[in-house]
């Protein structure tokens, strides 16, 4: 059995053109180009599911470079029993790209962290914890 843990290939588009990855049901996955930012990524939280794509579909160019990744955190369980909607992480890994808040808005992401920055990491890892340890931080 692969490591859940491990980077994930798309295994094609579906029905709809939609590409797909294996394995159980997913709360936080991150999608990119960078095999190493996907490895760097799973590694922050056990519970990360990265899909590392050889061409993002549906993305003009410039929308997500192929350095960056986009992280979307599913909604997790409330007090009152509800979920709380889904969050999105954009991961910037260049310090001085001037445009990865540009970038960030046109994918609609309401977070945006970059790498290496000072902080960064334990930022992601705090939400990680946040959302798929069930708030326990």
């Amino acid at each position: 059995m692969p490591d859940p843990a491990a980077p994930q290939r798309a295994t094609g588009p579906a029905r709809d053109g939609r590409h797909t990855a294996t394995g159980p049901a997913v709360r936080a996955a991150a999608v990119t180009v960078d095999p190493l930012l996907a490895e760097h990524l799973a590694g922050l939280h056990r519970g990360v599911r990265t899909v590392v794509l050889t061409r993002l579909p549906g993305t003009s160019e410039g929308t997500l470079r192929d350095t960056d990744a986009l992280l979307v955190l599913a909604g997790r369980p409330a007090a009152d029993g509800s979920t709380t909607r889904p969050t999105t992480v954009y991961v910037g890994a260049d310090p001085a790209d001037d445009c990865v808040w540009e970038r960030a808005v046109s994918l609609r992401a309401e977070h945006v962290v970059v790498l290496p920055a000072p902080g960064a990491e334990a930022l992601l890892r705090c939400w990680l914890a946040e959302y798929l340890d069930d708030g326990a931080a």
